[in-house]
């Protein structure tokens, strides 16, 4: 299983060489993808109601990876991926 569940949200492929696949909440209002310091590498404002969301990770280097999911309500979700 290549599936990581933490707190409403899956993301897979895990580990991951281009595109990440976040699905699990509704309304997904915001997605930042931070390294292991802190940084936010990737920030994307979603503008459908998809439960399912597509980022391309490939320029990131090998490492580990948080995402944080924030919905409509504010309400927010943490994952972690590894970029092979």
């Amino acid at each position: 299983n290549n599936q990581v569940t933490e707190n409403k949200i899956s993301i897979y492929p895990n580990p991951v060489y281009q595109f990440i696949i976040i699905n699990g909440m509704n309304m997904m209002n915001s997605i930042d993808v931070t390294d292991v310091f802190g940084r936010t590498i990737i920030q994307q404002i979603n503008k459908s109601s998809t439960q399912q969301i597509s980022i391309d990770v490939s320029s990131l280097p090998s490492g580990i990876y948080f995402v944080k999911v924030i919905d409509l309500n504010g309400n927010s979700a943490v994952g972690k991926f590894v970029k092979e």
